[in-house]
C-alpha cells in the first residue's frame, strides 16, 4: 500500500468514525470538519480572495464556462478590476460580509452570445450583474421609465 492510499483510508476511516479529518473533534454536519477548522480554512480562502482577486475570479469563471460549455480563453491580465463599479459608481468591496456581496467586482460578458474572450469582458459589480443576466437593453430602458413615473414630486438620484 503506497504512502497517498494509506493516507485515504486513514481520512476514510476518520470520517466513518465522525471525526474530523485534521484532528479528533466530531464532525460538522455534513462537512468533513469540526468548527474550528471549517472556519480556519473559510478565513484562509477569504484572505487569499482578497490578496489576489482576479485569479481567484478566472478559476471561478474557468469552472462555470467549464461546466455550461462556454468559451474561455481569457487570462488573469484580461481582468482589470476598477477602483469603483462603472455602472453605480460605488467602490467595490472585496472579501467582505456577506451583506456587502452586491458590492464584489464580477466578471460580465459585453455580448452574451460570445464567450469569456478577450475584449469580451468587463467588470462591473454583482448587483449590476445581476440585474443585466436576464434583461435585454429594451427591458432595462422599460424599467428606468416605469421606475421614474412612479417616483412622485422627486426626480430619480
Amino acid at each position: 500500500m503506497t504512502d497517498a492510499e494509506r493516507q485515504r483510508e486513514h481520512i476514510r476511516l476518520k470520517l466513518e468514525r465522525g471525526e474530523c479529518r485534521s484532528c479528533k473533534n466530531p464532525l460538522l454536519p455534513n462537512r468533513h470538519f469540526c468548527q474550528y477548522h471549517y472556519d480556519n480554512r473559510r478565513e484562509r480562502a477569504r484572505l487569499r480572495r482578497i490578496a489576489n482577486p482576479e485569479a481567484t475570479m478566472l478559476y471561478d469563471l474557468k469552472y462555470r464556462a467549464r461546466m455550461h460549455g462556454i468559451e474561455c480563453t481569457i487570462s488573469v491580465e484580461d481582468i482589470v478590476i476598477p477602483g469603483i463599479c462603472p455602472v453605480f459608481g460605488t467602490a467595490f468591496v472585496i472579501g467582505g460580509p456577506v451583506e456587502t456581496r452586491h458590492l464584489a467586482p464580477s466578471i460580465d460578458r459585453i455580448d452574451s452570445t460570445l464567450g469569456y474572450i478577450k475584449g469580451n469582458v468587463q467588470v462591473i459589480s454583482f448587483k449590476a450583474n445581476a440585474m443585466k443576466q436576464n434583461a435585454s437593453i429594451a427591458d432595462m430602458i422599460l424599467l428606468g421609465k416605469w421606475a421614474e413615473s412612479q417616483t412622485i414630486g422627486s426626480p430619480l438620484p
